[in-house]
């Protein structure tokens, strides 16, 4: 475990043990406190646990955080609520506006990284597999809380854009990123550009952290969206090793390899032309990615192929979800127009699907009624596993849980289908309260509504709130709380 400016990190598992073995229970009140001060639910999956000895335990997807009492939790919220005040920094700092001076400092950045991971330098030799290496410092130093100081998340960011570009053969570009609440000097993220047109992004490293909790495995999977356009990396390792696996099985001559792992073994391989591989009709001209083992995980179709129940037509690009000998589908890229599931989707659209075949994520060709709501064409689209709907955009006005919401709102369900949260496309009045555009309003089981900020001063129960105002709700419909000075997302 580490200690941090409050708190101790463990993983998830380590916290559900502690739980069992002191005892405890979920702390509805300190919950809240949390969701009032960040303003919005914090979901089914962060879960707070006041244990039997007085110590309080948070708990977030793969991560989890130890505090010796109640006193320094709410000592963390306090910190959470000065923070909040603030105007949101960029993740880098600020020694970089407009992203200025970041690509002529990467490289000395990247050197960085051993010492404050307190990692031995020559691990860190800017291979994939050196990855590995920074998810074991970060873990052992604090996991993602670790990653809240600038001064170390910018080394890190530099070190993994460092290894994409010797692996692509490209180099740094900054790009404008949709940084919410910053300034404008705020709105930038550099990319690697790779030799081959593709863009590969560092940044991926907050979302594996979330999700994965894993650097090296986001990094694994970019580098392994090989498709079509490939990765066409140097081959500028000097160890090279034999094919292993279901690679070994086809003739050298079929392939070049692209891209290796640190020990010399083949990773990514080039078709000279159409092979198939236990099965698998690869496509001449693209390129494939093979696990250490020598297993296939993604790969461009050369004809049209199915997997279990699902179908795709030559072109797709696939990814496997565990390898190609457990056989499920992770996610495709489209090689042509085609439907998934019933859903209309273009070439070249992005699919993912969970375990048991059904789709988790997409975007639609055009509007389309599922489950009766008017989704709209090209935008976000996912499922939950049970196949009900989880996340859509209006394509058109709608009434849902007896309240009508403007085309172009954003919508989130939970597994039974019950309204969770909206993103409103525009000012509009919700239970007679004038919500504010761009921000989020959230929903109890009920059907009541649980929160919503105002897009003008409003009167309620004798008291003038003023516009950006969060009004909270209980599910009986009464106002308990007022946080103000919401602004809209940009």
């Amino acid at each position: 475990m580490a200690k941090g400016p409050f708190g101790k990190a463990l993983r998830a598992k380590e916290a559900r043990e502690l739980l069992k073995e002191v005892g405890g229970a979920k702390d509805a009140e300190l919950k809240a406190e949390l969701e009032r001060i960040l303003g919005h639910s914090s979901g089914p999956s962060n879960k707070i646990y006041r244990l039997t000895d007085g110590r309080v335990v948070g708990i977030s997807h793969s991560n989890a955080r130890l505090y010796e009492s109640t006193e320094e939790f709410r000592q963390f919220l306090a910190s959470v609520k000065e923070t909040a005040r603030r105007k949101p920094q960029h993740p880098l700092g600020t020694r970089f506006p407009d992203g200025r001076g970041f690509i002529d400092a990467a490289g000395q950045l990247a050197q960085e990284v051993a010492a404050k991971l307190q990692l031995d330098p020559e691990v860190l030799n800017g291979s994939i597999d050196s990855l590995e290496y920074v998810d074991e410092g970060a873990r052992r130093l604090g996991g993602q809380n670790f990653f809240d100081d600038p001064t170390i998340l910018a080394p890190i960011v530099a070190y993994v854009g460092e290894v994409m570009r010797a692996a692509t053969d490209g180099h740094w570009e900054i790009r404008t990123w949709d940084f919410r609440g910053g300034e404008d000097s705020d709105r930038w993220e550099p990319v690697i550009a790779g030799a081959n047109g593709r863009e590969y992004h560092p940044f991926g490293i907050f979302k594996a952290l979330l999700e994965r909790g894993s650097v090296w495995a986001r990094v694994e999977v970019d580098l392994g969206e090989v498709g079509s356009l490939g990765s066409r990396a140097r081959r500028r390792q000097e160890v090279q090793s034999a094919a292993t696996g279901a690679l070994r099985t086809v003739p050298e001559d079929a392939y070049e390899v692209t891209l290796r792992y640190g020990d010399g073994r083949p990773r990514t391989v080039r078709f000279n032309r159409d092979t198939r591989i236990a099965g698998f009709p690869c496509r001449a001209g693209t390129e494939a990615g093979f696990s250490k083992t020598g297993e296939l995980f993604a790969a461009t179709l050369s004809e049209a192929c199915s997997f279990g129940k699902l179908r795709f037509e030559g072109g797709t690009w696939v990814r496997y979800r565990k390898g190609q000998q457990d056989g499920r589908i992770g996610d495709a890229r489209l090689g042509e127009d085609q439907e998934i599931d019933g859903l209309p989707c273009s070439a070249g659209t992005y699919v993912s699907f969970h375990p048991n075949e059904r789709v988790r994520g997409t975007a639609l060709a055009s509007d389309r009624e599922i489950g009766g709501i008017p989704c709209a064409g090209g935008k976000e689209l996912s499922f939950h596993k049970n196949g009900r709907l989880s996340v859509a955009t209006l394509a058109e006005d709608h009434v849902l849980v007896g309240r009508r919401f403007p085309r172009g709102t954003w919508l989130l369900f939970d597994e039974k289908a019950r309204l969770v949260r909206v993103f409103l496309a525009e000012d509009w009045e919700i239970d007679a309260i004038p919500g504010k555009a761009r921000t989020f309003v959230e929903f109890y089981v009920n059907g009541r509504m649980r929160v919503v900020a105002l897009a003008r001063s409003y009167l309620v129960l004798g008291q003038i709130y003023a516009e950006g105002t969060l009004l909270y709700f209980d599910e009986d419909g009464r106002l308990t709380y007022a946080q103000p000075g919401v602004t809209s997302a940009p």
